[in-house]
């Protein structure tokens, strides 16, 4: 990619979110909430979160209804020129990524100022699992030049349960048919840590009333099947050169302002 002084140089990528679960007579397997994705720079001043600490209450927004706004507002505040996104599959119910279904973002960034990217999802139906980056990835090296395609399969490795909510899906899952997901649980006051093993089955089965199939969820938590893959990659024609003061900002959604949260990256 070229350099051109006096000007912002924007770049084009494209994420592709895919959902690898099947479904089956007994019901469909699990799904994404509206991804979240952001683009920030490497000063360290914003991190969605650390496995090991406490969730903030935007992860915990996300990681119980998969609201993404407060992560919006979190990343404005800590920088100004912080571009985020979110993707949704044209067919999912509210821009769930259903199992099979595809979703796919074409954003703009400053390969500058937007080098560093990091995602979460919530993983419905369950209490508060999401699928995240604990580690923000560099995107471009220190010229701007884009290091080339990375994907990241959505695998227990960075499953999490964000510790804010009691494990008990027939009672507070969001998105799960015959459950409220709003329902006033206890929270579970832990922190942020992996995925724990879940049993699916006696739970769903014995409740027998959801459009579930617990053997599909059951296979992933088991640690046989991933969940899907994000793929993060240049659109065609991507180098685009700017005025420096048209550098895109985006939110999806508007939210509070929030502390910054700090990470010393290795």
């Amino acid at each position: 990619m070229l350099a051109f002084a006096g000007a912002a140089h924007a770049t084009s990528l494209t994420i592709t979110v895919e959902n690898f679960q099947g479904t089956s007579a007994e019901g469909n397997g699990l799904s994404l909430t509206p991804f979240w994705v952001s683009f920030l720079d490497t000063s360290g001043t914003f991190d969605a979160f650390d496995a090991g600490s406490a969730a903030s209450a935007e992860v915990e927004a996300i990681a119980e209804v998969g609201t993404v706004g407060g992560l919006d507002a979190a990343a404005a505040a800590a920088q100004a020129d912080a571009v985020t996104g979110v993707v949704v599959a044209p067919g999912g119910v509210a821009g769930t990524i259903d199992p099979g279904e595809t979703g796919t973002l074409v954003i703009d960034v400053d390969p500058f100022a937007n080098d560093w990217f990091q995602f979460l999802s919530m993983i419905v139906p369950t209490n508060d699992t999401f699928v995240g980056l604990d580690r923000p990835v560099d995107l471009f090296d220190d010229a701007g030049n884009f290091f080339g395609t990375q994907t990241f399969d959505l695998t227990l490795i960075n499953t999490y349960d964000a510790g804010t909510e009691d494990n008990i899906f027939l009672n507070g899952a969001a998105f799960l048919a015959g459950v409220d997901g709003g329902a006033g649980q206890a929270t579970q006051g832990g922190v942020i840590g992996s995925a724990q093993p879940t049993d699916f089955s006696a739970e769903l089965l014995a409740d027998g009333a959801t459009l579930l199939d617990p053997l599909l969820a059951q296979a992933f938590f088991d640690g046989q099947t991933a969940l899907g893959r994000v793929t993060i990659s240049l659109t065609p024609d991507a180098a685009v050169p700017v005025p420096g003061a048209a550098l895109l900002f985006g939110t999806m959604l508007a939210g509070g302002a929030v502390a910054r949260r700090k990470k010393q990256r290795a």
